[in-house]
């Protein structure tokens, strides 16, 4: 819906909650006087958190100057772009460290289809809450799976698969010459300016 929203003459709203937060934050990259970017709604602070993934949808929005396509119809084009490029690098990881197709297999099952983990997370807080848990503003603890990720936070899903491939590429070079070094490097900076809570969650590995 939201490619139609400058044809239909219609205000969409968000399809996930998340994304009322998204598109502001996309606003204050596209319409930020200076850099670093300011936030569109506290105009005396600057934007920082999960700057780095909406780079390119804020670029792709200026650089489509067509009628009718707003920040939203560039926030549905770059993330398609996004979920497609988080699957083949995943695919690309799995069949580089796979040992066979049987683990393969198993790899794209458990990260694209088992919600398993967050099923019974969810499960055992609600039934373990009282009638009035409707009313509670406690969340439960969710371990959602990787199509779940792409959709509802795809900037904390490319700073996690940014983190993956820095560490396969980093585990299978022998050699650390610089220019791997400035690979990886690019990839920390990426995934800490996606999402500091993925960076954090993943420096003990």
């Amino acid at each position: 819906p939201y490619l139609l929203e400058g044809h239909l003459h219609h205000l969409v709203g968000p399809v996930v909650y998340d994304h009322t937060w998204h598109f502001q934050e996309i606003n204050s990259l596209v319409h930020s006087v200076r850099y670093p970017a300011q936030c569109s709604l506290v105009p005396n602070r600057y934007f920082s958190l999960y700057y780095a993934p909406w780079m390119m949808i804020a670029a792709i929005y200026l650089a489509i100057p067509l009628h009718g396509f707003t920040i939203k119809a560039a926030f549905a084009v770059g993330c398609a772009i996004y979920q497609v490029l988080l699957c083949l690098t995943l695919l690309y990881v799995g069949t580089a460290r796979g040992r066979g197709r049987k683990q393969l297999y198993w790899a794209i099952y458990l990260i694209a289809c088992w919600a398993g983990t967050e099923s019974f997370f969810s499960a055992m807080y609600y039934l373990g809450r009282s009638p009035a848990w409707l009313l509670a503003s406690e969340t439960p603890i969710h371990f959602p799976p990787l199509l779940t990720g792409i959709l509802w936070a795809p900037h904390h899903a490319t700073a996690a698969v940014a983190l993956i491939l820095c560490w396969h590429v980093w585990d299978r070079t022998q050699e650390k010459h610089w220019p791997l070094v400035l690979k990886c490097s690019a990839l920390l900076a990426f995934a800490f300016y996606s999402s500091v809570f993925v960076f954090l969650g993943a420096l003990p590995i």
